[in-house]
């Protein structure tokens, strides 16, 4: 690759002899330092391809506890509730205007005993 770049076709034979061999232990290093940049990227290539693949494994691990954890919750809600018992957010009724009657007697009565003293 180097040698025809210098054009060694021109010079005698002993100067190409030279160079050619020059040449040759240069491209054999530039191969070796090729296999070891090769090796490198591909060892850090199938790290990164180890990370995400183990991030994923762990994202759908936690995905599956949250699963299992929400039907355990379902499953004890269903049997603690009894089912005749419907759920029920108020015991009484709406206040009726009876009950407001029955409200003002007691409040003049609690004032007639109380602030009398």
């Amino acid at each position: 690759m180097c040698c025809k770049l210098f054009g060694l076709y021109d010079f005698d034979l002993i100067l190409k002899n030279t160079l050619k061999l020059c040449c040759y232990k240069e491209c054999k290093a530039l191969n070796w330092i090729k296999l070891i940049l090769i090796a490198i990227g591909l060892f850090v290539v199938a790290s990164l391809a180890f990370s995400i693949v183990g991030i994923i494994y762990s994202a759908v691990f936690y995905l599956f506890l949250l699963g299992v954890v929400a039907v355990g919750g379902t499953v004890a809600y269903k049997l603690l509730i009894k089912k005749s018992e419907p759920a029920k957010l108020e015991e009484k009724t709406p206040i009726g205007i009876a009950d407001l009657n029955n409200a003002d007697r007691a409040l003049e009565e609690y004032k007639r005993r109380y602030l009398s003293e």
